[in-house]
């Protein structure tokens, strides 16, 4: 649990208090969707985790697409995910569009040249298995290896992916 640390001004003692909402910022955040932030999951709710954004803003990392675990007082680099009409934030540890596609592509890349050329994941494969071995969703997973194959850089043998020489 994250708590907020304070010198009382009436009583001149220093408190502590987990309602992180009343000592964040109230100013409308600037962040853009997609844009990389330093956050410090403050507690467990029941949809996911709230995390302080920039230890200025609060947002919520939904609990269905988490690539990893995360826990209460972890730091973690994470990605808005959407900012809602309502001034709430929405929060992702996997980065959006391309560059996600990019870096998991390196990666699968790298775990074929490191096992000779052979992964048995393919895009049948179960998101836990995905989620176990490369840290993503299983949509992203099949995003980079339809890039990868579409570059003629990989073939699909079913079961499995084969890197081409």
């Amino acid at each position: 649990m994250v708590a907020y640390v304070f010198l009382d001004e009436k009583s001149d003692r220093i408190l502590a208090t987990t309602r992180l909402r009343d000592h964040v910022s109230k100013e409308v955040p600037t962040y853009a969707v997609g844009h990389p932030v330093n956050l410090l999951i403050a507690r467990e709710t029941p949809l996911g985790f709230m995390a302080l954004i920039e230890h200025q803003h609060l947002g919520l990392l939904y609990r269905s697409p988490l690539s990893q675990h995360v826990e209460p007082g972890e730091e973690v680099q994470g990605y808005i995910a959407a900012i809602r009409p309502d001034g709430k934030i929405d929060l992702t540890l996997e980065s959006s569009g391309s560059h996600r596609v990019l870096t998991l592509s390196e990666q699968i890349l790298e775990a074929l040249q490191a096992s000779g050329g052979r992964l048995t994941l393919d895009d049948d494969s179960s998101p836990e298995e995905i989620r176990a071995r490369f840290a993503a969703s299983k949509k992203a997973f099949k995003q980079a290896i339809g890039a990868l194959y579409r570059q003629r850089q990989i073939r699909l043998t079913k079961p499995g992916i084969e890197l081409l020489k």
